[in-house]
């Protein structure tokens, strides 16, 4: 048989050459990783892949597409040479968990201090006076009836920082006068 390019030799008589024309053909490869996914697809030069079926999503992955050199295969392009087409593959997206609702805590209620009336002092019950002594130790109805009420007692250092404030702004200002 011939082979193309080899010279023909021995020739003897009047003979007919008919071209015989194969097309040239590529191979569009689908891979998954290294092995292929789908069955290897033959174009003839020029002629463009059908688009090749999407791969089935599997546990934890979905198909994105087909893709070539790191970007989405154009099914448009003429083919003229081999092509291996890559599966791409997204991490399906896990719907974010429910946060607990805490429990709400029981709220600490303050319990009303006793407070000793005005009149009764440590001197009178122990001068003996019985009747300022007693006054001084509030009921439980009168305790009962505090626990609602709110703290109003005197915060000295409450106090200080509004009293620092006001002193340093009126010194400030005292300088401010002299310098004029």
């Amino acid at each position: 048989g011939y082979q193309p390019g080899a010279a023909i030799t021995g020739i003897q008589s009047d003979i007919h050459l008919y071209p015989v024309w194969q097309p040239i053909t590529h191979k569009v490869r689908f891979l998954d990783g290294s092995q292929e996914a789908l069955p290897a697809a033959t174009v003839n030069h020029g002629g463009k892949v059908l688009p090749a079926q999407a791969l089935a999503d599997t546990g934890d992955k979905t198909f994105v597409g087909w893709y070539y050199n790191g970007a989405p295969f154009n099914w448009e392009t003429a083919i003229e040479k081999d092509y291996d087409l890559i599966a791409e593959w997204a991490v399906k997206a896990t719907p974010p968990q429910p946060t607990p609702t805490p429990e709400p805590s029981p709220q600490a209620t303050q319990e009303a201090t006793p407070t000793p009336k005005p009149s009764a002092t440590g001197d009178d019950c122990d001068a003996g006076d019985a009747d300022a002594c007693q006054s001084a130790t509030p009921t439980p109805s009168e305790t009962a009836k505090k626990k609602d009420l709110a703290y109003t007692g005197s915060d000295v250092l409450g106090l200080l920082a509004p009293a620092l404030a006001l002193a340093v702004l009126g010194g400030t200002a005292l300088l401010a006068r002299r310098r004029r």
